[in-house]
Formats: C-alpha cells, structure tokens, sequence
C-alpha cells in the first residue's frame, strides 16, 4: 500500500515541479496569468515545533487575480511530511486543487508538504487559505 501511495505522489509531484521554484518554510508562488514567471513569497512559520505533531497554522493571503498558486511547508530538521492540510477563508471564488502531497524534488526527502492550487478566472480579493502540516520522525 505504501509502494502504490509512493507512486501516485509521485505522479503529482512532476506537475508541481514544472510549475514552481523555492523551498523553505511556507513559502508560496503565484502568477497572475500563464506568461508571468510565479513570485516567490516568503512567510513566517507559526513556530517551529521538534516533535510528531501538527506544525501550527500558517495563514496565506493570496494576492487578488492569482491565477496559480504553489505553496509548500517545511518540517524542522530531519523530520518528515506525513499530511498535510487546509481550509479557505470563502466558498465564493474557491480553487481549484491540483495537488496535495509531499515532496520528493527537495532534501530531506519528504520534509515539506504541497499545495497546488488554481482560479481559472484569478482569485478574488481577500481570500485567505490556511495551511498546517503533520510531521514525525522520519
């Protein structure tokens, strides 16, 4: 069962890496439209907790007109990405969701989980997502 999850993330994870550039701790990218190249953006973690547990909520306002957005959340040291979740601040203008999974393009593998995210018309102004992240030992 593990080997069949693996591989279906896996899958998902190639159609994030075409689109996104950055790692670290919540750090999200967006475009407003197909030929921008996406922004990187930068937030600060809720804290950093060493231990198996959920890592605090992250809060992203998401810049009015986005029309994609990748955002990835990083476990502390070598801990790994086990779910990751979240929930928007509307049911009016809500995304699309394209990927939701941990990643494996970056070191240590499985230490951030992602988002991929898509307002095929642009997201509307004040849309707020919320983003937390399990982590254990890896």
């Amino acid at each position: 069962m593990r080997m069949a999850r693996w591989a279906s993330m896996t899958a998902a994870v190639t159609v994030a890496v075409a689109i996104s550039a950055g790692t670290g701790f919540g750090i999200a990218s967006a475009s407003t439209n197909a030929a921008a190249k996406p922004k990187a953006v930068v937030g600060v973690t809720a804290g950093k907790v060493y231990k198996a547990s959920w890592q605090g909520d992250f809060t992203y306002d998401v810049p009015t007109d986005t029309g994609t957005l990748f955002f990835h959340y990083s476990c502390p040291g070598k801990y790994t990405a086990v779910s990751g979740s979240y929930h928007d601040s509307s049911n009016v203008g809500a995304p699309e969701l394209y990927g939701n999974y941990p990643r494996t393009d970056v070191t240590p593998l499985y230490n951030q989980w992602s988002w991929l995210f898509s307002w095929p018309s642009g997201s509307p102004s004040g849309y707020t997502i919320v983003f937390n992240l399990y982590c254990a030992k890896g």
